[in-house]
């Protein structure tokens, strides 16, 4: 495996994004544009990416005006319609399928031993109305997503359907999201997957896909804009220290243990603020009765997110769901180090770099490691730094060249066969 998977994700590029032929691609996902999400950024970004370099883009999925669990996403759906973000298309389409019990049906049969092959062909079946006049004329589907859910095994038919290559990429997170059989079951009839970390991307290939369809793209992320950090503290009040969390306030980002571990950090910090920054509140309805010190916001703009980037001490986030994690990377183009869970993905970013605290994703080496790093602002300076030079390599442009390098080598397998 190790020697079959691409180089490393850091190594000089082997295509330049100029003189990539023109392409026209379809890239389909559960959630798109406008929601706000990790994944979704990555969809708009290559989407914009592709744009910008001449190629034509466009964006399918399920989902744009409001996040589900995996199984409302079997019983509801949003009206079938297009729009645009920025210059790109989004057309939302729904499945097949009534509403309440046959979606019930179809997700139950996911988890059934031995109902793989007719729960694969109904979620197959399930947008092929929708998508196959969509993906018509385009020369690569890019599914972003796992098998588990509505519309991957969709974009796979699709994809047959027009006799074009499928790209899958799971953004997925070993143990907890993407590796179950009916994602593997996915993963082995694209024609490459993509990995962000050599991490996932070994994880894949152990699901049974050929190492030689594996291929690694890292992540990237936009250098920050001009930010305030005295407007941030002015608008609340806060003096003195400032730990910042930034992402989606769920279970699997650590929220819960973040918060279980403040109470400690607080009373060896009096004076600090722990500020929680994310789109939703998916905890206990409603939201728990916060510690002391615990400024909550909703939703931030991108504005207010970077002048919070700007004004605090340290990042935590004690995610133990990440394939990329943008929020760490986010954190170090301010110089800001990062307090994590030690988790492969972020053993390849935080562990190499050596750009902040890698833990066990606990109340207690949590509130430790935050003290720690309170306590030692030249410590804190130099980690920082550590990561903004990492972070610098990150760049849309290298990213966008992997991206097309994957496309023009399952292209060219296509051709050759």
């Amino acid at each position: 495996i190790e020697r079959s998977l691409a180089p490393d994700y850091l190594s000089p590029l082997a295509v330049k994004v100029s003189t990539s032929p023109r392409m026209k691609v379809a890239l389909i996902s559960p959630f798109t544009p406008p929601l706000v999400g990790g994944l979704e950024r990555v969809t708009a970004t290559l989407a914009g990416g592709l744009k910008a370099a001449g190629h034509e883009a466009f964006i399918v999925g399920q989902f744009a005006s409001s996040r589900h669990s995996l199984r409302d996403r079997f019983t509801r759906v949003e009206p079938e319609r297009s729009f645009r973000v920025g210059d790109v298309p989004v057309s939302i389409v729904p499945p097949r399928w009534p509403l309440g019990l046959p979606g019930s049906v179809v997700y139950g049969l996911m988890w059934t031993p031995g109902l793989r092959k007719p729960t694969v062909a109904l979620l197959g079946r399930a947008f092929r109305p929708a998508l196959e006049p969509l993906v018509r004329g385009v020369d690569v589907v890019h599914y972003l997503g796992v098998g588990t859910d509505t519309i991957g095994f969709a974009a796979a038919s699709a994809a047959r359907a027009a006799n074009v290559p499928l790209v899958v990429q799971p953004a997925m997170h070993p143990g907890h999201w993407g590796d179950r059989p009916l994602d593997a079951e996915l993963y082995r009839r694209a024609d490459a997957v993509i990995a962000f970390t050599r991490g996932e991307a070994e994880r894949i290939a152990s699901l049974g896909v050929a190492a030689d369809r594996v291929r690694i793209v890292p992540g990237s992320v936009d250098p920050p804009p001009a930010s305030d950090p005295g407007r941030f503290r002015r608008r609340y009040g806060i003096e003195g220290p400032i730990v910042l969390f930034v992402g989606r306030k769920t279970v699997d980002k650590g929220i819960d243990r973040l918060l279980a571990a403040w109470p400690a950090v607080r009373a060896a910090h009096p004076t600090a603020t722990l500020v929680l920054i994310g789109p939703s509140w998916n905890g206990p309805s409603p939201a728990p009765a916060f510690p002391a010190g615990v400024v909550d916001i909703a939703d931030a703009s991108e504005e207010e997110k970077h002048d919070a980037l700007a004004a605090c001490d340290l990042l935590c986030l004690p995610s133990t769901g990440e394939s990329f994690c943008i929020a760490v990377f986010e954190a170090w183009w301010h110089g800001k180090p990062v307090v994590v869970a030690d988790v492969p993905a972020l053993r390849e970013s935080v562990g190499a770099c050596d750009g902040g605290r890698l833990v066990a994703p606990e109340p207690r080496p949590l509130a430790e490691a935050v003290d720690s790093l309170l306590r030692d602002p030249a410590l804190r300076s130099e980690m920082g730094a550590r990561g903004r030079a990492l972070a610098a390599e990150h760049t849309h442009e290298r990213t966008l060249a992997r991206y097309l390098e994957t496309y023009a080598d399952v292209l060219g397998r296509r051709r050759a066969n």
